[in-house]
């Protein structure tokens, strides 16, 4: 029994041990469970204070204390309102943690990267990276196996796994949490810390935006947000259908449950989303101007085809946007809504929604950023829209007012002109009726006439009516004596009775109303509008001369400036406006106050003003010319033209009226002319032909210098008194330029005194420093002048021109060069040369003149291209031309055409330089026409040896061995 007690014993005694390990090793795995949450509880509070930490840091402390990190059951962590927000809050702006420049990608390379920069943030930085969510399903399997494969075999470490691991999580961190930077990615993708613990919502209440200029990430407020309420953004297209939605959410590994998706007024807001789906990709679907997209992608409705059928839709989506509280869309419908009206041509419409779209968009991206479709850019071109039509309104309604002033002014003038005739058919029948009584009363026929002269029109029918029936020759007497002592009277000073034709009578005279003098109201409309051709200015005109004087002072002093001013404003050129320029007799000269144009000298030097303003006695000013002494009418010409032109579109005071030829008086012939734009002050048109070309004959060219003579100034003072005040002697275009701006002005005269035929030496370089070959070869140049015949080539296409065509063109040239360098148009204003003028044609050659104006200061020499191919003007003081010219001289003197050796000045000879330039042959044979080109504009030193002597120097005999003397010889200098 014992026994048996015994073995019971022992086996009840194992039976309870056993139960007791099993205790034992429960409790033990229940402690190292609690220990392990413990752990995991301490860890997840020591993160969340990583995350908290890092947030602030990245955000700074002001942002930071309206943001709360919470984590939440089923979406994680997310940031929560500390505090009310205002709507249009900037509520963070922060740096990204790593940044790169194109798409985040599964290739090898792109690991690498986004490793390095992850392994040089710091601690903090780097662990709150990756402390970041990571979806599995955003790396491709296939990939992740390629990638390990690749980083396995550069990687050389015990723990390759281990890294290999490390460097893909990096890259699913990225790629799970990384955001476009800019408007569809163009700056590049970026992780930021604080904005990828924002959740997603189809109904946002901030948004964020990637300011590019500070490269930072901001965040907005769009509406006001509570203390504790979420702060959600979107990770896609809400203009999509639900489906659609939660398609895309996919990638992030969660389906979204917000009120839009999952609460109460989901199902309208379905209904509402599929409709906004549908208006916006029949919008995309319009503007798309790609075919092969048009052609494969065809939405399920399309927007009406009339504007007003489009306008509709877009209202009703921004209705639909504004219901579901999609404040960035709706701001996007409303740019939408105001291109539609601006397409319909409503501008007030466009404005106002342009208005609300940029109040919308302040609220989503600030007041400092401007977005890629700026509303204020667009606003702004809607106000220069405004301000034009605006503009275009008032000229209409001004141009109304004139035209109706203009039709009253017209209206006005036929029945005053109806009523003149009237009353002159009346005052005729009461002129002969007194005229019949005066000689009644025993008055002559002459005083009888003067009684007329002196009676106002007004009065005439009242006296004849005195006098009819008047039988009675005392009666008669009577009331011709009260008559005549109430005319006598009434004559104004400076008229005399005994002659009507007085210069201060003036004749009432009535042609078309295009020819009458427009009142200022008139003029100052015309100016305002551009239309300054139409006005009249008074201009003294001789063929082919042109004296410009300035105004004297009006009558009213106000009429005058307030003209001048919209002068000034209706020039296209700041400082060469167009001033209306009246002509007067020469006695008056002295006492012209001339009109200096805006930003010039605002007076004449004194040197200036007795030069051009001298008394009349002395005859050796000038105006000496009988064309400035004689008083001549005004002609009122529409603008400068050139010639007969401008003379043919002359009108107003002097045209038609009667006039006598002092020359054809000269030969017994009286008769009366009708005076015609062509005609001169007191000459018929054959006389004033002949009077200016005998002029031109009698001007004495400046360049015909006589050899003893080698001061330019010495012969200027010596053989051309009559035209030294205005000759210009300047050395390069600023000079000549201020010569014009102190109140230089053109007259042929001058022209014909500067000009410079075709040759290659300039008169007005000074020629008391040069060396002896230079001066030998500077005054044969100047001799050559005398006796060249200007005459064209036969065989050269680009004829050279004649003296007087040389004579026009330098004055087209220096006017157009001055025109260009004062900032307006390089506008030749007086026709071309050689006969081809013509005042409807513009000739604009700004490359051209600036390379000339160029030339003109650079070498103080002119060269003049002649315009359309009409011929060439050159100058060049280089005594290697001479051996290019060799051909040129005897084909010249062969024909007997010209003494005049043109300079065929090659390409391939300059290029060459001086010695080649010696020693080439001449290229013979037909000329080809080419322009002429001066050899250097900078010629450099020349000596005696580098002179080629002429081939004719010495009568075809043999030359010395000294070139200089050769050359003297041949041109009569020794």
């Amino acid at each position: 029994m014992k026994g048996n007690n015994a073995r019971e014993g022992p086996s009840v005694s194992h039976s309870s041990i056993e139960n007791i390990d099993k205790s034992a090793e429960s409790v033990a795995a229940l402690s190292e469970d609690v220990g392990k949450l413990a752990m995991q509880k301490a860890q997840e509070v020591q993160n969340e204070k990583t995350i908290r930490e890092q947030i602030a840091l990245a955000v700074g402390n002001e942002s930071a204390a309206l943001l709360e990190l919470r984590h939440t059951v089923d979406k994680g962590y997310g940031l929560f309102a500390a505090k009310d927000i205002k709507r249009g809050t900037c509520i963070f702006k922060e740096a990204p943690l790593v940044f790169i420049t194109q798409e985040a990608s599964d290739n090898p390379e792109t690991v690498f990267y986004i490793s390095q920069q992850v392994s040089k943030l710091p601690q903090g930085q780097r662990c709150a990276y990756r402390l970041l969510h990571t979806e599995v399903d955003s790396l491709d399997p296939a990939a992740i196996r390629i990638i390990r494969n690749a980083l396995a075999r550069n990687i050389n470490h015990a723990d390759t796994n281990a890294i290999v691991q490390r460097k893909i999580d990096d890259l699913a961190i990225f790629k799970t949490n990384c955001v476009q930077a800019g408007m569809g990615g163009q700056y590049g993708c970026a992780v930021f810390l604080t904005y990828s613990r924002l959740n997603h919502s189809c109904s946002p209440n901030a948004h964020h935006a990637y300011n590019e200029r500070e490269g930072l990430e901001m965040l907005h407020a769009v509406r006001n947000l509570t203390s504790g309420e979420e702060i959600t953004v979107s990770y896609i297209n809400l203009l999509r259908t639900s489906s659609q939605r939660a398609s895309e959410l996919q990638q992030w590994g969660f389906a979204c449950a917000c009120e839009s998706c999952k609460g109460p007024g989901a199902p309208a807001s379905k209904a509402r989303r599929r409709r906004m789906f549908d208006i916006d990709q029949a919008i995309a679907f319009d503007e798309c101007a790609n075919p092969f997209m048009r052609a494969f992608s065809q939405p399920k409705y399309t927007l009406p085809q009339h504007i007003t059928g489009k306008l509709a839709w877009v209202e009703e989506l921004v209705m639909l946007c504004g219901e579901e509280g999609l404040v960035v869309d709706q701001m996007n419908a409303y740019h939408e809504l105001s291109k539609r009206y601006w397409q319909l041509g409503k501008l007030d419409h466009a404005f106002e929604i342009a208005i609300k779209e940029l109040e919308f968009q302040r609220v989503c991206y600030g007041n400092d950023y401007e977005p890629e479709n700026d509303a204020a850019i667009w606003i702004a071109e809607l106000q220069g829209q405004f301000d034009q039509r605006r503009e275009a309104a008032a000229l209409a309604a001004e141009l109304i007012l004139y035209e109706e002033r203009s039709k009253a002014e017209k209206a006005a003038y036929q029945e005053g002109k109806k009523a003149w005739a009237a009353d002159k058919k009346v005052n005729k029948k009461a002129k002969r009726a007194i005229k019949a009584a005066a000689e009644r009363a025993g008055l002559t026929i002459e005083d009888a006439e003067a009684l007329l002269a002196g009676i106002d029109t007004e009065k005439l029918a009242i006296v004849a009516e005195k006098l009819k029936g008047e039988n009675d020759t005392e009666n008669v007497k009577s009331i011709i004596a009260e008559l005549r002592s109430i005319t006598l009277q009434s004559f104004p000073k400076g008229m005399s009775h005994d002659n009507e034709h007085t210069p201060d009578r003036i004749e009432p005279t009535f042609g078309s109303y295009d020819t009458t003098n427009h009142s200022e109201y008139d003029k100052q409309y015309t100016l305002k509008h551009e239309k300054a051709d139409s006005l009249c200015s008074d201009i003294f005109v001789d063929d082919n001369f042109y004296e410009l004087f300035s105004p004297m002072p009006p009558i009213d002093p106000t009429f005058q400036q307030q003209t001048q001013e919209l002068l000034l404003q209706s020039s296209l050129n700041p400082h060469y406006q167009a001033t209306q320029i009246t002509s007067y007799p020469f006695q008056y000269a002295s006492t012209i106050t001339p009109i200096t144009p805006a930003g010039l000298p605002s007076l004449m030097s004194p040197s200036t003003q007795s030069h051009l303003f001298l008394s009349p006695h002395d005859h050796s000013s000038a105006f000496a010319s009988p064309s400035f002494r004689e008083s001549s009418p005004a002609i009122h010409g529409i603008g400068l033209d050139h010639g007969n032109r401008g003379r043919q579109s002359a009108m107003g005071s002097g045209i038609g009226e009667k006039l006598q030829c002092e020359d054809c008086l000269k030969h017994g012939n009286a008769k009366m002319y009708n005076r015609t734009p062509n005609c001169g002050p007191s000459r018929c048109r054959k006389h004033q032909k002949k009077f200016m070309k005998d002029l031109d004959a009698q001007m004495t060219p400046i360049y015909e210098l006589d050899e003893s003579i080698i001061s330019y100034e010495d012969a200027r003072q010596s053989k051309f008194p009559s035209v030294k005040a205005l000759v210009y002697e300047g050395p390069g275009l600023d000079d000549w330029q201020t010569f014009v701006d102190q109140g230089g002005y053109w007259t042929y005269r001058f022209i014909q005194a500067a000009n410079v035929p075709y040759t290659e030496a300039d008169p007005f370089v000074p020629i008391d420093d040069m060396n002896n070959e230079d001066k030998a070869m500077h005054l044969h140049l100047i001799k050559q002048q005398e006796t060249y015949n200007h005459k064209p080539h036969e065989e050269t296409s680009k004829a050279i021109y004649t003296t007087r065509s040389v004579t026009s063109s330098l004055r087209i040239l220096f006017q157009a060069i001055l025109n260009f360098h004062r900032g307006g148009e390089a506008v030749y204003p007086i026709g071309g040369a050689n006969g081809g003028y013509g005042d409807e044609r513009r000739l604009k050659m700004s490359a051209r003149l600036q390379e000339i104006e160029g030339i003109l200061r650079k070498d103080k020499r002119v060269l003049m291209d002649v315009i359309e191919g009409r011929g060439v003007l050159a100058f060049a003081a280089h005594p290697v031309a001479y051996q290019a010219r060799k051909q040129s001289n005897k084909t010249c003197n062969d024909r007997k055409k010209r003494k005049f050796d043109k300079a065929e000045l090659y390409d391939e000879e300059h290029q060459q330089g001086t010695e080649d330039a010696k020693t080439s042959a001449p290229r013979r044979g037909k000329r080809s026409g080419r322009r002429v080109k001066a050899l250097s504009f900078d010629p450099p030193e020349v000596s005696s040896e580098d002179l080629v002597a002429l081939e004719d120097g010495l009568g075809g005999g043999e030359q010395s061995e000294d070139p200089f003397r050769d050359f003297a010889e041949h041109v009569g200098l020794n």
